[in-house]
């Protein structure tokens, strides 16, 4: 079932999010070096066509970030995601958090990654609120050597629809593909970092990223060297870093895979059907008091959704699985027979 934006979604709606029956093979992580700097590399493998996606967060995000992957799952049940978090403080509780999830959605598994930081430390910091962790999405393509394609979100957003169209854009000839900023636009920010007005700068929340170009032509390197080389000239950190870095090779993608305030104001028509709502700015974060964004609710949507699944226990889901067959004709009969053996089970036990 899609989430819609919609006024607030009632608990009885959400109790009806079908679920999607998978079973993934999780692989281990290993060991290599790049340039002679140390990082740890996975080893993953992966199922063509499967998403990739991946985050950058420390343990302070864990709740956005189970958020925005209840969101990812509640609208992709027809996928299956390979989700990577780069993190180096992530707790072992709020790991068991995310993986509460799997007790309704099924089709996804998770990788924690850990950059070495020492690679980070000398690189600036601009923006309050922004941490060291915005910086780790420059080794993503040397990290996961044998991935060809992935998707990097930030945390304080909400996938609210399918992200097999964006997933299938060509990458041939681009390092990235990603969303016009329209804050960058209004503030005639570009001169300051030495771009034209009619070069494309994107925002940095949602990159769909090709792993394999990145490696080949050796831009990680490049995205390092251009931070150092350019301290002191750069505000948007990272985000500045890799418009410059990738500049004539990112390819344009339409505003609903990051829909911001600013897309909000200018192309409204298009809310509706945005599938990857981004709440930028400090004043904008949905789980705030003083948050102002009129697509608030639609993050709080799956917040609620998130509690629910972090409070469900066997039963729950038992009941909610048999009623999912009961209103699905279509439905496999084989799940409606275990989810009344399992509550038997539960209750005679």
């Amino acid at each position: 079932m899609k989430l819609t934006p919609l006024p607030l979604l009632s608990l009885s709606l959400l109790a009806g999010v079908s679920f999607s029956f998978f079973c993934l093979n999780h692989q281990s992580v290993s060991e290599n070096y790049l340039s002679e700097k140390n990082l740890n590399i996975s080893q993953t493998q992966t199922v063509k066509d499967d998403l990739n996606i991946f985050f950058a967060v420390n343990d302070g995000y864990a709740k956005q970030l189970c958020v925005t992957i209840v969101s990812i799952l509640a609208n992709n049940q027809n996928e299956t995601i390979h989700f990577y978090v780069l993190s180096n403080d992530f707790s072992e509780a709020n790991k068991q958090a995310v993986q509460n999830i799997y007790k309704l959605y099924k089709n996804w598994d998770i990788t924690y990654l850990q950059p070495d930081r020492k690679l980070f430390e000398n690189l600036n910091l601009t923006v309050k609120y922004i941490t060291i962790e915005t910086y780790y999405r420059y080794v993503i393509a040397q990290m996961l050597p044998n991935l060809d394609k992935g998707i990097y979100l930030d945390a304080d957003l909400a996938v609210n629809g399918s992200l097999r169209e964006l997933w299938d854009t060509p990458l041939d000839g681009y390092y990235c593909a990603g969303v016009s900023d329209l804050c960058i636009e209004r503030l005639k920010y570009k001169g300051r970092i030495g771009l034209l007005p009619s070069d494309l700068y994107i925002n940095g929340g949602m990159l769909l990223l090709n792993l394999k170009q990145i490696r080949q032509d050796k831009m990680t390197e490049k995205l390092f060297e251009n931070t150092v080389k350019m301290s002191g000239k750069i505000f948007y950190q990272d985000q500045d870093i890799i418009n410059i870095t990738f500049k004539d090779k990112i390819k344009e993608v339409d505003s609903v895979y990051n829909f911001t305030s600013d897309n909000l104001k200018k192309e409204k028509f298009k809310a509706s059907r945005a599938v990857v709502i981004h709440y930028t700015g400090a004043t904008k974060k949905p789980w705030k008091e003083e948050c102002r964004s009129k697509l608030q609710y639609v993050w709080q949507c799956y917040a609620l959704l998130n509690d629910m699944i972090q409070r469900m226990d066997e039963t729950e889901l038992a009941i909610l699985n048999i009623n999912s067959c009961l209103s699905n004709k279509k439905s496999d009969k084989s799940l409606l027979t275990r989810g009344f053996e399992r509550i038997k089970q539960i209750f005679f036990r």
